[in-house]
């Protein structure tokens, strides 16, 4: 009976278990990742929510250019937003998930 319950229960549980995964190992690959760039534009977007016309979801980022490579674009908090800008250095280092500004 038990084994019954587990094989009706593993089609809803599963999905839920990689999707867990799957946050975590984006999370560990943005973890890993080192490098540093330049940010040569702002960007700021709204949102509307369907369900809440009345709810306006805001977005910030920042569009990197890093040597070498192609351009990142970075989410940030609106407290970054107004903090970094356009021309300044930034590193992402290894083991952080947000930006630094290099002086």
């Amino acid at each position: 009976m038990k084994i019954a319950i587990f094989l009706v229960m593993l089609p809803f549980i599963l999905p839920i278990i990689l999707f867990i995964l799957f946050i975590f190992w984006l999370i560990n690959k943005s973890k890993k990742e080192n490098w540093s760039g330049t940010v040569i534009n702002k960007n700021y977007n709204q949102k509307k929510d369907f369900d809440n016309p009345h709810k306006i979801e805001h977005l910030y980022s920042l569009v990197i250019e890093v040597p070498n490579q192609r351009t990142r674009n970075f989410a940030v908090s609106s407290q970054d937003y107004e903090y970094f800008n356009v021309g300044d250095k930034v590193i992402k280092k290894k083991g952080k998930l947000r930006l630094e500004k290099i002086n």
